[in-house]
């Protein structure tokens, strides 16, 4: 398929996917401020592209619903994205993700954003247009309800497979990151062996992308 935008030149709305007031986006939507010091400015202002402006919009991909996407009703609150392209990356992901293409598998942990020299906390306090190293996309988003998170695309978009790592922060707890590795590899092995081993190329992509938390990741290491 494809993505696309439209303005309606009635409203001067910008809209995404489907032509229609529902999927309207917002560009330079207000930024809130719960989840930064009150006199710093939210990243997403902070490095601001003004030629890939933060995206707010309330577009979900519904696979039960007639022909896929679908968007909130009038006054529902969406997702801020920190840039266009990075709002696109998250429909593109999206969509394959719902349509179930191949399954998805996943491991999870729960890392403190201070160990192994702060670097997680790093990683989210710095631009949120930087992926992390040798990964070939980008997206940060915040919630409306505060919760943040970070997706980065571990493989290139020609790979066989998809995988990538995510970091979500809560709002009721800010100190915590909760890191994703999802893949859509093939798994080897048996069904008891350790994520890393099932999922031999994803371990090394994460290894290569995750830097001194990577161990505590895969290996179980303390962090």
């Amino acid at each position: 398929g494809t993505f696309e935008l439209f303005r309606d030149n009635t409203t001067n709305e910008i809209r995404a996917i489907r032509d229609e007031p529902e999927f309207a986006i917002t560009l330079n939507p207000p930024l809130p401020t719960n989840a930064v010091h009150p006199l710093q400015q939210h990243p997403f202002q902070q490095h601001m592209k003004h030629d890939d402006p933060p995206v707010q919009s309330a577009i979900w991909f519904d696979e039960e619903a007639e022909d896929g996407w679908t968007a909130g009703a009038a006054g529902v609150i969406g997702d801020i994205a920190a840039s266009m392209s990075a709002f696109i990356v998250a429909m593109i992901l999206l969509h394959h993700h719902k349509i179930g293409v191949l399954p998805i598998h996943i491991m999870h942990m729960d890392i403190d954003r201070s160990v192994r020299g702060g670097y997680l906390d790093g990683v989210l306090m710095r631009s949120p247009h930087t992926p992390l190293h040798g990964c070939s996309a980008v997206r940060a988003s915040e919630a409306a309800h505060g919760e943040v998170y970070q997706t980065h695309l571990l493989t290139a978009f020609e790979d066989p497979f998809i995988a990538l790592v995510e970091f979500w922060v809560l709002p009721d707890d800010r100190q915590n990151v909760s890191v994703l590795l999802v893949t859509t590899e093939q798994p080897v092995g048996s069904p008891g062996d350790p994520f890393p081993a099932r999922h031999q190329r994803t371990a090394a992509l994460a290894r290569r992308s995750l830097g001194p938390v990577a161990p505590v990741l895969l290996d179980g290491q303390a962090p």
